[in-house]
């Protein structure tokens, strides 16, 4: 290694350089990209919190002529213009009626869910809980892993994340809301459709402020490496060759050849032999550490020439 030359021991370090450059900005953003899924995951579960609260404001939703989907309770309604109308050609106050099926906050947000997740939409999304009252909202082992770990922070807020079998897994807490708390509460106080549907056995013994358990939302996770890569071109290629090749520049002409000049008069003065640097243009004020090397050897030179004069002279 100490034989080798400056040029082969610079390009040396340049490459590990560039290596440990190429791992920082690897883990950089490897780091840029799970803060990114958070911020997704997050505003995925922002969404479905709205989508929820906006339930909740109106006690439930009503749609029309949905008997072949979940609902909870329903209310048949006539069109009293179209009844009468009906009187007129012989039809019955029957023909003029139909449904209005309701939903509540947690299941208008579960069939929101089942569309998310048959659509082409790459994140997806449930609502669930360890005292679950529909069997279809069971947690699966990572979300009750958040739920435990939730409940012991002691925290109202509070989010946790995993990567599990390629996937970017995020839940946060879901608290109680006092309009919750109706079909949440006691069940002996709840609404009749709701007992009816599922029971009086789970998903009850809620308070305001209790956590109700976590929105769970799910996100598709490449492989970093496919995710780097396609932001890797030609264009960028080249320009860390062509910065490779500016240092290598400039060691070459800007330090070493004028070292090499420098090497060779000092070789030649102490073979006896005279010589004369070109530093007329130097300043002797230069900050250029080269150039100061050269008015030292330039200065040593000089009086090794006054020193040998006057060494004849005395001998003479």
């Amino acid at each position: 290694m100490h034989s080798t030359s400056i040029t082969a021991r610079f390009c040396l370090v340049i490459l590990l350089v560039l290596a440990l450059l190429s791992l920082a900005g690897y883990f950089l953003l490897n780091n840029v990209y799970r803060l990114e899924l958070r911020n997704q995951a997050n505003t995925v579960a922002d969404n479905v919190s709205s989508f929820g609260s906006w339930v909740a404001r109106y006690g439930r939703v009503w749609v029309s002529d949905n008997s072949a989907d979940s609902f909870l309770g329903s209310k048949e309604v006539v069109d009293l213009e179209h009844a009468l109308e009906g009187f007129d050609n012989q039809k019955s106050v029957a023909d003029s009626s139909y449904n209005f099926y309701s939903k509540n906050p947690a299941l208008a947000q579960r069939e929101f869910s089942e569309v998310v997740a048959a659509s082409d939409s790459p994140a997806k999304f449930r609502l669930t809980s360890d005292n679950f009252m529909n069997p279809a909202n069971q947690p699966d082992a990572f979300e009750t892993e958040a739920i435990n770990a939730i409940r012991q922070s002691g925290e109202g807020y509070y989010e946790t994340f995993n990567t599990v079998a390629g996937e970017y897994r995020f839940a946060r807490a879901v608290v109680h809301k006092a309009s919750c708390i109706a079909c949440h509460g006691d069940p002996s106080t709840a609404p009749r459709d709701v007992i009816n549907r599922y029971g009086d056995q789970r998903g009850y013994g809620f308070s305001e402020g209790d956590l109700a358990g976590v929105i769970s939302v799910t996100l598709p996770m490449v492989a970093f490496r496919s995710a780097v890569l396609p932001f890797i071109g030609i264009r960028e290629v080249l320009l860390v060759i062509a910065a490779f090749l500016l240092a290598v520049g400039f060691l070459q002409f800007v330090v070493l050849a004028p070292l090499k000049r420098l090497t060779q008069d000092a070789e030649a003065a102490s073979m006896g032999d005279t010589y004369d640097i070109d530093l007329g243009k130097v300043k002797q004020t230069t900050r250029n550490e080269i150039e100061r090397l050269g008015l030292s050897i330039k200065r040593l030179n000089t009086s090794s020439k006054i020193a040998i004069d006057r060494m004849r002279e005395n001998s003479r």
